[in-house]
């Protein structure tokens, strides 16, 4: 297996010898770092070459610093056993900058001819150096590989990884117009979110008021809250009304998938549902479920408030933040409503629990 990587301060772009071309794999817009996604992919996969072209004449732009040769090249240290590695410089007329970017503009390529002595490559000293890392068999340090895993997991995003959802598109534009003092196109890009967002504040307020009622119901007629229930015996059927509808309150808090969002959850299913385990959240569940399967009176009780509890804290922080929302406003233009609950009704405070 033999793999060739054109490198420039604002892309990387794979490139194969059998292709037809160049293929765009990674820009600056991108969270995730795609070389060094490439370097865990490849991790621990024999190597027959790989050739890493680097577009290292750059003009950086607003302040910015372009990355050292030690950071652009750390993720290939975590490779072993590749049968030659090469590190070069790319030729303009041979490696043109994709169409698609204006940052590579014309106008950019002619001058990016013109900083001939600036250089991103790796001395000799450490070219030789990371050779001999990458094709020698030197073990990777064990405390690599759980950082390896977890690096990934943070790059399970299915809102970005894939395409960017109209609630992350949103809050970049309104983030650019802030820092740009454009007052107007923050608050149309503002008015845009608040819609977006309201019909899925809404599914809370509704999840909310029925677990309310579903409890106040339980607190007249079923005591599966009660430490001492009717006839001294764990109120099973009672006690599974309760775990359902705090579940569709649990589930209310999800956030709302387009089509490409949905597929990207579905493609990476597995992977998500191994990191969501660890998740408080997920942990609160997988207790209450225990609790209630064992019959434990006590323990489901505990569990329930538990849960409850971190259901209605995240419920008051995402009433405070729409609050905070337009505090700034000095005008009474705000371009869209600011009561969030005004069609739903407010539940503020803790739902009540004492039997």
């Amino acid at each position: 297996m033999f793999y060739s990587l054109l490198i420039f301060p604002w892309a990387i772009v794979k490139y194969t010898p059998s292709g037809r071309g160049l293929k765009y794999i990674y820009s600056s817009v991108e969270e995730r770092n795609q070389f060094q996604y490439f370097s865990d992919l490849v991790f621990g996969i024999p190597i027959k070459g790989l050739e890493v072209i680097l577009w290292n004449l750059a003009v950086p732009e607003f302040d910015e610093e372009l990355m050292q040769p030690r950071q652009t090249f750390l993720p290939l240290t975590i490779l072993r056993n590749v049968g030659n590695l090469t590190i070069k410089e790319a030729a303009l007329d041979k490696f043109p900058p994709p169409r698609h970017n204006s940052r590579f503009s014309q106008r950019n390529s002619k001058l990016l001819l013109s900083y001939p002595d600036e250089s991103n490559l790796l001395d000799k000293k450490l070219y030789k150096k990371l050779k001999r890392l990458v094709e020698g068999n030197r073990p990777v340090e064990s405390g690599n590989a759980p950082f390896r895993e977890r690096e990934k997991r943070f790059n399970l995003n299915p809102y970005m990884a894939h395409h960017r959802s109209f609630l992350e598109k949103a809050l970049r534009k309104a983030a650019k117009a802030s820092l740009s003092f454009n007052s107007m196109g923050f608050k149309s890009v503002r008015a845009d979110i608040v819609k977006h967002l309201q019909p899925q504040y809404n599914r809370i307020v509704n999840a909310s008021r029925v677990l309310v009622a579903a409890i106040e119901e339980d607190k007249d007629r079923y005591q599966a809250l009660d430490l001492e229930p009717r006839g001294g015996y764990f109120q099973t059927f009672d006690a599974a009304r309760l775990v359902i509808w705090i579940e569709k309150y649990a589930a209310a808090f999800e956030r709302d998938q387009d089509e490409r969002t949905e597929i990207a959850f579905r493609v990476d299913k597995r992977e998500i549902k191994s990191f969501r385990m660890d998740h408080p959240r997920e942990m609160m569940l997988r207790r209450l479920g225990r609790a209630f399967e064992h019959e434990e009176c006590d323990l489901f009780i505990d569990a329930f408030k538990y849960l409850l509890r971190d259901l209605q804290a995240q419920f008051s922080e995402i009433k405070q933040t729409w609050r905070d929302l337009f505090k700034s406003d000095t005008h009474r233009n705000t371009m869209c409503r600011t009561e969030y609950d005004r069609d739903s009704g407010s539940l503020d405070g803790m739902i009540d629990l004492a039997v």
